[in-house]
């Protein structure tokens, strides 16, 4: 029969196999078990309501207006229509007004065009609370 010794011999070595290794394995497999189990969902009845689509409407596009200032002061072009005079553009752009159709104002000013014509543009879309405007810039 095999005997053990009670005394801690170094040199013998211990029959006995350490289990640390083997405890540190099992808690990661039983971690990983309950962390990727399916738990049960819990959920409240509720009662939806139906979609009504004839009350929905659908969504007004934007109506986008680009305004080009051309260069050396001649004037303003809208689409493929010029305008020389500022009184022609307000009368075109006051008439787009009272049509709703100013939903988005793109400003295109020239590198040669003059500061005055932008600045009368822009103080014009303020007077009438055209608050969406952008203006476009190239960089250089």
């Amino acid at each position: 029969m095999i005997q053990f010794s009670n005394e801690d011999d170094q040199s013998s070595g211990s029959f006995l196999p350490d289990l640390t290794s083997l405890l540190d394995v099992l808690f990661i497999v039983l971690v990983f078990f309950l962390l990727t189990a399916n738990s049960a969902q819990l959920l409240l009845p509720i009662d939806l309501p139906a979609a009504a689509s004839e009350s929905l409407e659908p969504q007004k596009k934007p109506n986008p207006i680009e305004i080009a200032v051309l260069k050396d002061g001649t004037g303003w072009q809208i689409e493929s229509a010029t305008f020389t005079e500022w009184d022609e553009l307000t009368k075109v752009l006051d008439g787009k007004l009272q049509q709703n159709k100013l939903d988005k104002v793109t400003v295109a000013a020239d590198k040669q065009a003059q500061a005055e014509q932008l600045l009368k543009l822009l103080a014009y879309l303020q007077e009438n609370e055209i608050a969406v405007a952008d203006i476009i810039m190239q960089r250089e």
